[in-house]
């Protein structure tokens, strides 16, 4: 394969993945499992677990990532996580999609939390400007 046919399939590749996280269908999906996970007490219960974790461990990323930026980039925003059965991160989904948000979802993708109910199971965060 020559190396410009290479790199055109990695550039599809690499566009492909990154667009996912923007699909408008993919938001409703994930936000129609997540409010459902929140129905039961045990959802609830699960996601005030995973609020307070996620204070605790994001308040100096969320810091870090909104100083110097614009004021246009200050908005606030939705974050959705699919968690794995063992806490880990399966796949975060932003809207709208900032330089704030992004940098948050890059520790994010990384992170481990407590294990969720149930196995790809849909949280929602939603993420205030400022403090």
């Amino acid at each position: 394969m020559s190396r410009i046919r290479r790199f055109a399939v990695l550039a599809i590749v690499v566009a492909a993945f990154t667009c996912r996280a923007e699909n408008p269908s993919d938001i409703i999906i994930a936000r129609t499992a997540a409010q459902k996970n929140m129905r039961s007490s045990e959802g609830q219960a699960y996601y005030r677990q995973l609020r307070e974790q996620f204070t605790e461990k994001y308040r100096r990323t969320k810091a870090r990532c909104s100083t110097n930026r614009e004021v246009t980039e200050l908005v606030n925003f939705d974050v959705y996580i699919r968690m794995k059965q063992n806490g880990t991160v399966d796949e975060v989904l932003l809207s709208p999609k900032t330089k704030v948000a992004s940098c948050i979802r890059e520790k994010l993708v990384k992170d481990r939390f407590a294990p969720p109910p149930q196995p790809r199971y849909w949280v929602h965060l939603d993420m205030r400007a400022g403090k």
